[in-house]
């Protein structure tokens, strides 16, 4: 308890009964007025709310937000936070499953990309695709890698979402209404 004067609803009282006590006998309204003061519970006021606010809020809980505690309102708090932060990691997670699905699809197509340019530009290597391999003429064969490369384009395009369904259409209908994309199509569904 403090001794001070001014802090203690108690030392007040006790100061002001001394006081009386030290001075010509008071009225006796006066002394009702003293001895209630002195026997008057101790109650911390704000000043002492604010030096401890953990014992306050220990002996105040049951009045916090209808009947909750301090400490289940932390609980509460924190299985928020920590819930935000699981969902936040999952998306991500999942976002970084799908980036490194599609750089690995991109690594693949650059790779098949490489083969066909290496096609075109050697002859000899054409007839290691198989029996698949474009035959006729030379500038027949040329055409028809291109349209591989042209076809792969659109594939990869809609599968990254670069274009929607209705672009692919307008894209594949124009491709196939070519007599070289035509041909590559018979050939690839063939081969």
């Amino acid at each position: 308890m403090r001794t001070r004067a001014g802090l203690c609803p108690a030392y007040r009282a006790a100061s002001s009964i001394t006081a009386a006590t030290a001075s010509p006998p008071p009225p006796a309204a006066t002394i009702n007025r003293v001895t209630r003061l002195s026997v008057r519970p101790v109650v911390p006021d704000d000043r002492d709310r604010l030096r401890w606010p953990r014992a306050w809020a220990v002996s105040h809980g049951s009045r916090f937000n209808g009947g909750l505690n301090v400490n289940q309102a932390i609980s509460v708090i924190s299985l928020a936070i920590s819930t935000a932060a699981l969902v936040i990691i999952a998306i991500s997670l999942s976002y970084q499953s799908r980036q490194t699905r599609m750089s690995q699809d991109e690594n693949m197509r650059a790779h098949h990309r490489e083969l066909v340019h290496m096609s075109m530009n050697d002859p000899s290597l054409r007839p290691c695709w198989g029996e698949g391999a474009p035959s006729g003429s030379e500038e027949r064969q040329r055409q028809l890698l291109f349209s591989n490369l042209i076809f792969s384009w659109y594939y990869s395009a809609y599968m990254t979402r670069d274009v929607n369904d209705a672009q692919l259409k307008v894209n594949l209908d124009t491709f196939f209404r070519g007599e070289i994309g035509r041909a590559y199509w018979s050939a690839a569904r063939s081969g």
